[in-house]
């Protein structure tokens, strides 16, 4: 901004009335500061047209003369000039003061309005700079929205597809899982007829297993029941390992510490297997070894077997799968199991 002391400086400077002193201080910053050329020139151009805007007057028609004469020297005979009223009237005395004076009235007056619309033009080029700063930050704004909105459309159109999707695969589903449940349908039809089957295979197992035993008991030393106190009966069934087919009953008599088995449909094994059977004692850690067991296809199958160790109280029976001569302690496949 320019102070109130350079915008005098400025005027007298355009005027040509600046003094002496102060001019070279003021053509220097004059030479430095943009804004101060600006506002000498306004003063400068102002200066020039306000001489076209007087008015013009002619001289005098003896003025002129009488100039020419003095000046070659004559005026000593030549009379002297004598203006008329009109002409005194023309030419007054104080016209070069008030126009000088106009003129310095106007370069201020124009001065001001300079000043005036200067800061105008400063003030509507800092809010053209708001409005450009504003108008960038719209179009930024403008264009994040607009990014925004294509990343929601393409996140809407992709969970739209994504939905889809998983509806056709849980349709999917539905259908195979309707499938499933029909054959198992079917199939537990057909399982309940095999299961009522298997429950009357099982009882008329049962029920020769409880004749198997009668005769077991006959077969027993003294024959006539006096020693069934004494007596371990375990009725061996096929675990999920073993022969569907297969049955057997299983009598020990810890007093006499021997005992008797009696199988059926025992499929034979190769040739470097053998089928052997356990009992088991809760004084020892594992099962007590009673020996090989011969696999046989015949009904009422009866076998007089010992223990390695005594065994007081038989609480189960097993037949397992083991390799050729049996061994001191199971290690195959349980094939047959007591209750």
């Amino acid at each position: 901004m320019i102070d109130e002391r350079r915008e005098t400086q400025a005027s007298l400077y355009a005027l040509g009335v600046l003094p002496p002193n102060e001019l070279p201080e003021f053509e220097q910053e004059l030479r430095r500061n943009l804004e101060l050329q600006l506002l000498v020139q306004d003063l400068n151009t102002s200066a020039n047209l306000l001489l076209f805007g007087l008015p013009q007057a002619e001289a005098p028609p003896g003025l002129k003369a009488a100039i020419f004469k003095q000046i070659n020297g004559d005026s000593a005979e030549s009379a002297p000039v004598v203006l008329s009223w009109w002409d005194r009237l023309a030419w007054p005395a104080p016209v070069p003061w008030i126009l000088a004076g106009s003129f310095a009235v106007l370069c201020v007056l124009l001065f001001f309005t300079g000043n005036i619309l200067r800061q105008k033009a400063v003030e509507l080029t800092w809010k053209l700079d708001e409005v450009e700063q504003e108008s960038v930050q719209l179009r930024r704004h403008n264009a994040a929205l607009e990014h925004q909105l294509g990343q929601k459309s393409t996140n809407a159109q992709a969970v739209v597809a994504e939905a889809r999707e998983q509806l056709a695969r849980r349709v999917q589903d539905f259908q195979k899982q309707k499938v499933q449940l029909e054959t198992q349908l079917q199939r537990s039809s057909q399982d309940s007829a095999q299961s009522r089957q298997q429950i009357a295979d099982v009882q008329r197992r049962l029920d020769a297993a409880d004749k198997q035993i009668e005769q077991l008991q006959l077969l027993l030393p003294g024959g006539n029941g006096s020693i069934v106190g004494q007596l371990r009966v375990g009725i061996l069934n096929p675990t999920a390992d073993g022969p569907t087919g297969a049955s057997g009953v299983s009598i020990w008599n810890s007093a006499e510490q021997k005992g008797i088995l009696v199988l059926q449909n025992l499929p034979a094994l190769p040739a470097d297997k053998d089928y052997q059977l356990w009992l088991f004692d809760s004084r020892y850690a594992g099962p007590v070894s009673a020996g090989i067991v011969p696999a046989t296809d015949r009904t009422g199958f009866k076998l007089e077997f010992k223990t390695v160790a005594q065994v007081d109280s038989a609480e189960r029976f097993a037949i397992s799968v083991e390799r050729k001569g049996g061994v001191p302690s199971p290690q195959g496949k349980v094939v047959m199991l007591s209750n």
